[in-house]
Formats: C-alpha cells, structure tokens, sequence
C-alpha cells in the first residue's frame, strides 16, 4: 500500500500481530463491515484492510524498526525547565506499546491520518458489533461510535438495550 493510492474518503485498518487467529478474525470482521448492507457509504468513500506482513512478512520487522528509529529521532521540546514531548511522540510510543498485545493490534485511519491506535481485543469487539449500532450512528460519525465502544462500555450497553 504506497500513500499515492490513499484516497482521502477512505477509511483504512492497518493491523498485525503474533497471533494468527486474532488476525483472521479482525480480517473477517472488517470483511463482514465492508458489506454491511445498511451500512451507507457516500460513493467515495471506502472502507479498506491491510493486514501488515500479508504481502511479505519481511516488512514487519522493517516496519517496526522504522517506527522505533522514528521514536528516537523525536527531540523533546522544552517548556520552561521541563521536557514535554509533542503529540506525535506520544503517538508513535502508543503505537509502540501496542506492538506487545499478544493478540494484536489495529490503526484506523481516515486517508492518511491517524483516527485510532487500539489493542487488537478492543478493535475486533468493536467491528464485529459495529452492526448493532448502525441504527444508531450514521457513519458520518463512526469515529465517534468507535470511541464510544471503546472507551464509554457503559454507555454502549445502555444504547444497545434501547435498540
């Protein structure tokens, strides 16, 4: 996937991991999203999967030595007498930390920027009942209905029992 085919009104899950079934799994599961009947999508905008490593699993190790490599190169900034990191080291740290969930882990980007950095549990939870919300959210707001799944539970049960 080079960044000239990134179509801005693409919605794109880039996801890897050690653990095989999670990952056929979460690629079934943005299969089944992908052709959510009542799932509307204007006609420019796609929903796409890149499981890292499908085409050449010699590009994992490339991938996360780039992205470490990266983190070291991040200088802290300095504000006052404090270091304070910027919000892309901190992004890049999360992704990093994301790297050692055993089952896996998942980017959600809108074109080429960053909506999402989730642990592979969470994210696959969430795709695959992204249909009990449909009715609920328009996918104008998927994003946000993603945070509610992810971060609010609480509240996703209570728009679920309502249902």
């Amino acid at each position: 996937m080079s960044t000239n085919k990134i179509k801005r009104d693409s919605y794109i899950f880039i996801y890897g991991g050690t653990n095989t079934k999670w990952i056929q799994d979460f690629t079934t599961a943005v299969e089944k999203l992908k052709k959510n009947e009542t799932l509307t999508l204007e006609e420019e905008t796609t929903i796409e999967s890149y499981p890292l490593g499908r085409d050449s699993p010699k590009i994992v190790p490339r991938f996360w030595i780039t992205i470490d490599n990266l983190l070291a190169s991040r200088k802290l900034t300095k504000k006052g007498s404090e270091q304070v990191q910027d919000s892309t080291t901190r992004e890049i740290q999360k992704l990093m930390f994301l790297k050692q969930d055993p089952l896996g882990w998942a980017i959600l980007t809108k074109g080429s920027h960053v909506k999402l950095l989730v642990h592979g549990d969470a994210m696959l939870r969430t795709v695959t009942d992204f249909h009990l919300y449909v009715a609920v959210f328009e996918f104008q707001y998927l994003i946000t209905s993603f945070f509610f799944l992810l971060f609010e539970p609480n509240r996703a049960k209570r728009i679920k029992k309502t249902n």
